[in-house]
């Protein structure tokens, strides 16, 4: 039915060796933020809680320079999807990633159904605001897609510019029978058999290592969080939250994310790049491509 996109990361590899190592610089806290780890030399990686508007987030931040880009993972990933985005801006910018509550080392938000577009929205304006980041580029991924377009409706002036990685597009225009016999699969009962062939269907061109670490990311992820949060995903309307948004926008998509309910087929005027030989994890499959095509975005931002 056309609806396949699932929004997963990877595993965060050497994190924990980094953390031991940062550790013993100390560094000092910006309001909002606790357990910093301090980075050897002034632009390299931190790694850190933020206080959310839900509970703690993690956070890497690192690179100095130009506007700052925030990157936003998909369902069932954390801030690793994005490494080698990361240590290909930080040369010449800053760049921030988040663990979106209940996902990665985040906590997961009390309330059991607070895992709407706008809520993971706020989880990302509250890092911004703990950083003291005032306007940044957001980079989203899949239902990363959707949390940028809301956080762009509810904060237009501190989004600099949206720039879409083969986002969910407008799932509130399906058929909502089929649609709601396809989100059983999210519930206790169904899951354990449902995620698995429904990963792998969107993972079948992946290298074997991309695999390895979304499958793992995404099993890590609470059953309870994936299902809010696709549930929710399903009644966001995308066209009406960048309605207002004047600023430079651009979606890279992959071939089987070009059907009518997709993001630049129902956005008016949306600038969109179609990468081939990828599965639904694009800058992990082909980062130099993907890469080529941020860097092509952020030269328009002003």
């Amino acid at each position: 039915m056309g609806v396949r996109w699932g929004m997963a990361g990877r595993c965060p590899g050497s994190a924990v060796l980094l953390l031991a190592v940062l550790a013993v610089a100390g560094c000092a806290t910006s309001p909002g933020v606790r357990e910093p780890v301090a980075a050897a030399a002034e632009g390299s990686p931190r790694l850190f809680f933020v206080e959310g508007p839900a509970g703690p987030l993690w956070v890497d931040d690192g690179g100095k320079g130009g506007i700052p880009v925030v990157f936003v993972h998909g369902l069932g990933g954390d801030h690793e999807v994005w490494r080698d985005q990361l240590d290909h801006l930080r040369a010449t910018r800053r760049a921030v990633a988040l663990d979106l509550r209940g996902h990665g080392r985040s906590s997961p938000a009390a309330d059991p159904l607070a895992y709407s577009p706008y809520d993971l929205a706020e989880d990302v304006h509250g890092v911004m605001k703990a950083l003291g980041i005032g306007r940044a580029v957001l980079v989203g991924h899949s239902l990363g897609g959707a949390v940028i377009a809301a956080f762009a409706e509810r904060y237009p002036d501190e989004a600099a510019g949206l720039f879409f990685a083969d986002s969910i597009g407008a799932l509130n225009r399906l058929p909502r029978g089929p649609l709601e016999s396809w989100l059983e699969g999210f519930g206790e009962e169904t899951y354990d058999a449902f995620w698995p062939p429904w990963l792998s269907e969107m993972l079948a061109p992946a290298r074997p290592e991309v695999q390895e670490r979304v499958r793992s990311r995404f099993a890590a992820t609470p059953r309870p969080v994936v299902e809010a949060a696709i549930v929710a995903a399903s009644h966001f309307d995308p066209v009406a939250a960048l309605q207002a948004y004047e600023g430079p926008r651009m979606a890279v998509v992959t071939p089987q994310n070009t059907l009518p309910h997709s993001l630049q087929n129902v956005i008016p005027g949306m600038p969109s790049e179609v990468m081939e030989g990828t599965s639904h994890w694009l800058m992990m499959d082909r980062p130099e491509a993907f890469d080529a095509l941020l860097d092509a975005f952020l030269e328009k931002v002003r």
